[in-house]
């Protein structure tokens, strides 16, 4: 606990002396009530009662990943995934919404981050939230205007086709 009280201290030292500020949408600005995020997948095969979906959803993010690489593509989208995901019940863009829908469910917004950012705000700061993370931005505005924590820009690498993964 006083290791986390250290950190929000240094951030209200650092704040004065920086002109934007950037927080990370998962695990950071907001919380999953998950303990891994594959266990999104493995409610997603209850849902659909199929037993096998969060193997079969973890092997469909590989193959997206295989077809971005021999594309040149920088980063994978929801849409690669459920490309590569046949479903006899639903289609591909059906399931994205689906795994999205239960993604807003699970999602909480962290109180202390929340009032860092609205300490940024306060304070005039340009303010980013970012993700490295294959869920389309409209997702993450979708989340940021239900907390009312909206940024001024948003950095998405699924939308910016770009990754800290592999070049930093």
């Amino acid at each position: 606990m006083a290791r986390h009280s250290l950190l929000l201290d240094e951030f209200r030292t650092l704040l004065p002396t920086v002109d934007a500020v950037s927080f990370d949408v998962f695990d950071t600005l907001f919380v999953r009530l998950l303990d891994q995020p594959e266990g999104l997948f493995a409610l997603m095969g209850q849902h659909l009662a199929d037993p096998h979906f969060l193997a079969r959803r973890i092997e469909a993010q590989a193959q997206g990943f295989q077809t971005m690489r021999q594309e040149g593509r920088g980063e994978i989208t929801l849409g690669d995934i459920y490309a590569n995901l046949p479903h006899p019940r639903f289609d591909s863009q059906s399931l994205a919404q689906m795994e999205q829908g239960l993604e807003q469910t699970l999602i909480r917004l962290n109180p202390e981050v929340a009032e860092l950012f609205a300490e940024a705000r306060d304070s005039g700061k340009i303010l980013l939230l970012t993700s490295d993370m294959y869920l389309p931005l409209e997702f993450f505005q979708s989340i940021a205007r239900r907390f009312d924590v909206e940024p001024d820009h948003y950095l998405i690498s699924s939308h910016c086709n770009s990754t800290k993964r592999d070049h930093g």
